[in-house]
């Protein structure tokens, strides 16, 4: 009872954006009870302790940016939760799009610090490339597999590297991490504080705009995602950060992704009601994967939102 207390008293208080410190508006709440047993239909974990006894969790839009993210900042994964994942899927894959870019991007670029780096792929990539490039990383297990490697992948966290290193990197990058962090606004601001003037900061994050608009992917509510990103949040933080926004791009979607995708899009035309529904059925799904698969996927948008920034030094 105190918890379902506590949830209201979340939707209907004044919240602040974790992002501007600026109002934000309450948009929905999420049983906890459907997140629990997602995650044990899917991946055999269970979450109860990571949710705290809660009965829901609210969901939260910055009014400046548009930015959602989830309270309360308890919920977010721990360490033991990524731990499971790691052992239940291949939480930490090879090469992405987002590194192909990334790797364009910092040509020229001497010192690259990746912020939770994993098992530390990126890092190989970039030093075959000739850039001087290390990690850090919180999962204990992900930093062994890398230091195995003979790759420079350090166990510690942002903020206290931010404070000992200064302006000492030419760029920093943070691959699908941003979404996990309670306060966003912080993580960029340390970010920020760890390059030099002129400074490159690349972070790609999943893409609320693309399909998963339409899908309510279990991995992107919490306790594992904390906040939903678009290519206008971006857009807009120029004003709040000592940052220009040099590029925003938006992955085309990939093969992996076309089932979840027609999914997303199928339950999305059935939600518009009965046209939607007649149009949303077996032919449909079965016509838009084909095309898909034939070399349409890459007008659709996919995952992935990689965005560029770069530092600036006048205040905002």
């Amino acid at each position: 009872m105190l918890a379902r207390t506590n949830s209201v008293a979340d939707a209907s208080s004044p919240m602040r954006s974790p992002l501007t410190g600026g109002e934000a508006s309450f948009v929905r709440t999420i049983p906890v009870s459907r997140l629990i047993d997602a995650w044990l239909r899917t991946y055999r974990i269970d979450i109860t302790d990571e949710l705290g006894g809660l009965v829901e969790v609210s969901a939260y839009r910055c009014n400046a940016t548009g930015l959602i993210f989830f309270r309360p900042v308890t919920i977010a994964g721990s360490p033991q939760l990524y731990r499971q994942l790691q052992a239940a899927t291949a939480y930490y894959s090879e090469l992405k799009w987002e590194h192909r870019m990334a790797l364009k991007d910092l040509r020229g670029a001497r010192r690259v610090l990746e912020i939770g780096c994993g098992s530390g792929s990126f890092i190989g990539a970039a030093r075959k490339a000739g850039i001087d490039a290390a990690g850090i990383e919180v999962n204990p297990e992900a930093v062994t597999q890398a230091q195995r490697q003979g790759l420079p992948v350090q166990l510690r966290d942002l903020a206290s590297v931010a404070q000992e290193d200064a302006g000492r990197f030419d760029a920093v990058c943070a691959f699908q991490v941003l979404e996990h962090v309670s306060d966003p606004g912080a993580f960029l601001t340390d970010c920020l504080r760890l390059v030099k003037p002129d400074g490159t900061v690349i972070v790609s994050v999943p893409n609320s705009r693309g399909f998963l608009r339409y899908y309510d992917e279990i991995l992107d509510l919490p306790p594992h995602h904390m906040s939903q990103w678009s290519r206008e949040t971006f857009q807009a933080i120029e004003a709040h950060l000592n940052v220009s926004l040099v590029r925003c791009l938006s992955e085309p979607l990939a093969a992996n992704h076309v089932d979840v995708c027609v999914n997303a899009y199928g339950q999305w035309l059935r939600s518009r009601g009965a046209l939607g529904a007649i149009l949303a059925n077996r032919y449909f799904a079965r016509v838009a994967r084909a095309l898909l698969r034939r070399g349409c996927r890459r007008f659709v948008r996919g995952h992935t939102l990689y965005s560029k920034l770069v530092k600036t030094c006048s205040p905002r």
